[in-house]
């Protein structure tokens, strides 16, 4: 339901969520999601089983260095 991002950074940054809904279904990507240093959290409503966070930067002079990124994970209500 949150992220909260801990990078040291110039420039904007996005987020992908790659997750699968079951163990063996296919893998889908939600994002992305944008932040810079002024970002305090990220709001979301993502559910899947299996989840990996992919952080991408393609901003000229750009930089970027990663500490502690929190995540508020909750049970989730979808039934298939």
């Amino acid at each position: 339901t949150r992220i909260e991002p801990d990078f040291k950074q110039s420039g904007t940054m996005s987020l992908n969520i790659i997750g699968r809904k079951f163990a063996r279904g296919s893998e889908e990507i939600n994002g992305p999601y944008y932040f810079d240093s002024d970002t305090g959290k990220i709001d979301l409503r993502v559910e899947h089983r299996l989840v990996r966070l992919q952080f991408v930067s393609n901003e000229l002079n750009g930089n970027y260095e990663m500490g502690r990124v929190l995540i508020t994970a909750e049970y989730g209500d979808e039934r298939p």
